[in-house]
C-alpha cells in the first residue's frame, strides 16, 4: 500500500476479516473465477468440493484483496406417500 502522508499511514493497519465473496450459479463458473484470481495469488484454501454439493475456495490476490469463491447446490427431494 502506498501512502503520501506517513503520519496518517502509521495508524492504518491491514484488516484480515474482509472478503469479497463471489457466489456462482454453477461449479464451472466458480472454478473459472477461482482459476483466474489465483494467478500470482496466495491461495489460503484450495478449491474443494465439500459435502458433495459445495465448491469453496479462498485466496488473497496479487493486489491484496481477499476473496471467497463458492457454489452451493441445494438438492431438495420430497417424497410423498399415498394420500
Amino acid at each position: 500500500m502506498r501512502c503520501h502522508n506517513q503520519s496518517v499511514c502509521a495508524s492504518i493497519s491491514k484488516g484480515n476479516y474482509f472478503y469479497v465473496i463471489a457466489n456462482t450459479s454453477t461449479s464451472e463458473k466458480a472454478t473459472e473465477i477461482f482459476g483466474k484470481l489465483s494467478v500470482e495469488s496466495i491461495v489460503i484454501l484450495a478449491r474443494k468440493i465439500l459435502l458433495r454439493s459445495l465448491f469453496f475456495g479462498k485466496l488473497t490476490e496479487k493486489f491484496g484483496i481477499s476473496w471467497m469463491v463458492s457454489f452451493r447446490q441445494y438438492l431438495i427431494q420430497l417424497e410423498f406417500g399415498n394420500i
